[in-house]
């Protein structure tokens, strides 16, 4: 999965307000992602059974950060 597909995809944004620790997670996921790529140019993400029944395994590079955060800098 993309960045974009793990952000947008079926459920990853529901469980915002039905789970706040669930979205703590994927927050620092994100934090961590974010950090890691002001050195390197791509960073795996794992957050295997975020859910109970899905896990989430993608990289994101510096590009796809840039481009996401493009619209709110």
């Amino acid at each position: 999965a993309t960045a974009e597909e793990a952000s947008t995809g079926p459920g990853t944004a529901a469980f915002a307000e039905t789970d706040p620790a669930l979205a703590v997670r994927f927050l620092e996921a994100a934090e961590t992602a974010k950090i890691a790529l002001s050195e390197e140019t791509e960073h795996r993400i794992s957050l295997p059974f975020y859910d109970g029944k899905r896990s989430l395994e993608t990289t994101v590079t510096r590009d796809d950060l840039e481009r996401l955060a493009a619209p709110i800098i």
